[in-house]
């Protein structure tokens, strides 16, 4: 009986233990997003959050309704200040060379800061830094939907894109597209290998569910230069047994501020599959 006892316990101490753990990951979640964990009773909680090197130290703070308001709402503005302050920063490092007199428009503007000021991770920042460089070099060219779009991304979907964008090539039209050696996009493909990355990029939206032939008098960009299937025989149009699956406008608009030319883990990807290609089919430079 004795034993069963200390088992109960030790088994509500170690429950107390978790739930005080699990408090105190919630208030260290408020108090890195919202300044405190804000309660009705006129207090407000903060720490740090919980590792196992030390001890959780939990601050209460007396703060009447209208103090708590002024101080989420002061600390917030603070963090959204912060993460403009930080995109803007890389956006003005990373121009170069002189921009067209066109200006960016007003309401694409609006809506990127009113997004931008709520990013605070350092990779999606640069992302974010990268739409905004490249908006100001070709006005009109990333649409809204596109910036709502990259709003609602987790990073795991930007490195599943970014797999199979490192393997894509930009048609005559200037969207990227990725070859293809059978047209069922769920398939085994020896010429793309990032099927699985794939699927979750069609199911999101970023990618055209179906292909097309590669045909005759295709042309596209390979280390800037224009290339194009070509055939001593076939008349142009003919389908040369290979595909190709191209992006949707919010995936083209995604590539382009993803990936950051020249950069050699693309172009390794890229040239592997060239070097497939050409195995198997007439590639040259367009006249």
């Amino acid at each position: 009986m004795y034993h069963f006892m200390e088992d109960v316990k030790h088994q509500q101490k170690h429950h107390d233990n978790s739930t005080i753990e699990a408090k105190a990951k919630l208030i260290a979640l408020c108090t890195q997003n919202l300044g405190g964990f804000y309660q009705a009773n006129d207090t407000i909680e903060s720490c740090a959050h919980p590792t196992t090197d030390h001890i959780v130290k939990i601050h209460i703070t007396d703060a009447n309704l209208v103090e708590r308001t002024h101080m989420r709402m002061r600390y917030k503005e603070m963090q959204r200040q912060m993460n403009l302050e930080s995109i803007l920063d890389q956006v003005r490092k990373r121009m170069s060379g002189s921009a067209p007199q066109q200006g960016v428009d007003n309401d694409w503007a609006n809506l990127f800061f009113d997004f931008a000021e709520d990013i605070s991770d350092p990779a999606m920042q640069s992302i974010w830094a990268n739409a905004m460089v490249h908006e100001l070099y070709r006005p009109n060219s990333i649409s809204k939907c596109s910036l709502k779009f990259l709003h609602s991304l987790d990073n795991w979907e930007i490195k599943a894109f970014k797999k199979v964008a490192a393997s894509a090539f930009i048609g005559k039209n200037g969207h990227p597209f990725v070859f293809r050696s059978v047209d069922n996009p769920l398939e085994s493909d020896p010429l793309f290998s990032q099927t699985r990355m794939l699927s979750h990029c069609i199911a999101a939206g970023l990618i055209n569910k179906g292909t097309r032939p590669l045909s005759v008098g295709f042309s596209f960009n390979y280390q800037g230069e224009d290339q194009v299937v070509s055939s001593g025989h076939l008349p142009e149009g003919t389908s040369v047994g290979y595909y190709i699956q191209s992006f949707t406008k919010i995936g083209s608009d995604l590539y382009r501020m993803v990936i950051k030319q020249p950069k050699q883990a693309v172009n390794d990807s890229r040239h592997e599959v060239w070097e497939l290609l050409s195995d198997f089919l007439e590639l040259g430079q367009c006249a």
